[in-house]
């Protein structure tokens, strides 16, 4: 599991938003802080979370970025993309009026 999600869900990207305090260097390591901030349940079972992440480096901090995703079983997701052929929109955005049209699948290896 990957944050307590629940398998064979798709994670859909809702909002996100970047901060760079400075150039990072692809010599030297980077280190990534990432903490969930909120969980949201829908029927107790987990359906998004918020997260925010601190990247440093050298000690310094290179960036931030705050994240939300709303989970998605995958069998509703392949529904979707089914039955939204002529809109030309990705189905996740369909589902709820999503703004970013990104989906990880928690199927795929090092995020279960």
């Amino acid at each position: 599991m990957f944050c307590e999600a629940p398998l064979g869900i798709a994670f859909v990207l809702d909002e996100f938003n970047v901060s760079y305090a400075r150039f990072a260097e692809l010599s030297a390591p980077l280190a990534v802080h990432f903490t969930v901030v909120e969980k949201y349940y829908r029927k107790r079972s987990l359906s998004g979370l918020q997260a925010h992440t601190e990247w440093h480096q050298a000690e310094l901090r290179a960036g931030t970025m705050d994240v939300r995703w709303n989970f998605v079983q995958l069998a509703v997701l392949a529904r979707l993309r089914r039955t939204d052929t002529t809109s030309g929109r990705h189905p996740c955005v369909m589902a709820a009026g999503w703004r970013v049209p990104l989906c990880l699948s928690s199927s795929v290896r090092g995020l279960t």
